[in-house]
């Protein structure tokens, strides 16, 4: 699909259809239509809606995290998804698919956190892989990362899964940044952007697309972004010298999305965490060359909660330049809120249809893998 079409169905595209496109949320069930009354409940608790084909049906979402449980959003912190179990994640993805098809809607993106190491949604009999660090400390990490990815790729595609939230770009230069630990490759850019873009490689060349994360770093701080705002004090020059090479060779290897980090880095913006910030969105574009889709961490998350409403902060997150809100704390609300801000003018036309943009052009390149 060239540019101009892609155009085209965005011009055909009602308001509330494309900027459903740009969220990525999760749901209970084992199918799209699940009436398990557990399912039902934790459904309605989360979306307003009783199942999978209601969200798609109602919100148009442009894609689905599969998630085991959430247990810091308290609105139901111990109840199981039921899509992480390898036995019935591609039926419950097909499902969903289906349902997508049904009501008129784009190919749904389907992703899933699947590091290795302490990071593994989908479960046994599903394969369970070794952390970052323990490639980061062998002689042959390289070739072991681009390996790990490739089998990533292979057992993720057939469930339907079509991007993995990893790797972890972080270079852990803080031993007490608990929130990153063992999930990154190292210690020293040297040692982590290699395996960053043999992972890249090797997830690509199994038909599944890689998100870089956190940007622009992590691994500095000492504040786990679920529970509050980490805050990066180190200056542009040592940005560039250790956190950023890491995601620019992941960039140069092909990676298709960037994560934006619930991080608040003066050197950057002064005011605003990363996956608010428009002056993060500029440099991961216009330095660092990367064109493809940017996707906030879970919206849901600590970090955030000085920094307005739950529907507020997804309209800021698009303001920035970002193209998919991922969890949203009410995607009840935030839908229609996005909407609004369309209509009124507070959030330009053009931002949504860029960010539907980007989305459109990547589902198009998965579906030719």
């Amino acid at each position: 699909m060239q540019r101009a079409d892609v155009d085209a169905q965005i011009a055909a595209m009602p308001l509330d259809r494309e900027v459903g496109q740009v969220f990525m949320t999760y749901t209970y069930g084992r199918t799209a239509t699940d009436d398990d009354a557990t399912s039902v409940a934790a459904n309605e608790t989360l979306s307003g809606v009783r199942d999978g084909a209601e969200l798609i049906s109602r919100y148009h979402v442009g894609g689905l995290l599969l998630l085991d449980t959430n247990p810091l959003d308290n609105r139901q912190p111990t109840v199981e998804t039921g899509t992480t179990d390898p036995n019935v994640t591609a039926g419950y993805t097909a499902s969903m698919q289906a349902a997508a098809a049904a009501a008129g809607d784009p190919p749904l993106l389907i992703g899933v956190d699947q590091e290795g190491g302490t990071v593994q949604r989908l479960s046994k009999p599903f394969p369970r892989f070794p952390e970052q660090a323990l490639l980061g400390r062998q002689s042959d990490g390289v070739s072991l990362a681009q390996a790990q990815g490739t089998h990533l790729g292979q057992q993720l595609l057939p469930l339907g899964v079509d991007i993995n939230f990893a790797p972890v770009a972080d270079v852990l230069t803080n031993p007490a940044d608990s929130a990153i630990g063992t999930r990154a490759f190292g210690t020293t850019a040297s040692v982590v952007s290699p395996r960053v873009a043999a992972e890249v490689r090797g997830l690509g060349g199994a038909g599944v697309a890689a998100t870089l994360k956190h940007f622009p770093g992590h691994g500095s701080t000492g504040v786990d972004s679920h529970i509050g705002l980490p805050v990066v004090t180190r200056s542009l020059a040592e940005l560039q010298a250790t956190d950023l090479p890491p995601f620019q060779a992941g960039i140069d290897a092909g990676a298709p999305l960037v994560m934006l980090g619930h991080l608040l880095v003066p050197a950057i913006d002064p005011n605003l965490p990363a996956s608010l910030s428009s002056a993060t969105v500029h440099l991961l574009r216009d330095q660092l060359h990367f064109d493809g889709v940017i996707v906030t961490d879970g919206l849901f998350m600590g970090a955030l909660f000085g920094y307005g409403s739950p529907d507020q902060i997804a309209v800021q997150a698009l303001r920035a330049g970002v193209d998919l809100l991922l969890q949203p704390r009410s995607l009840a609300t935030s839908v229609p809120a996005v909407e609004v801000a369309v209509r009124s003018g507070a959030l330009p036309k053009s931002r949504i249809d860029d960010a539907v943009r980007h989305l459109l052009l990547l589902k198009q390149r998965l579906a030719a893998d």
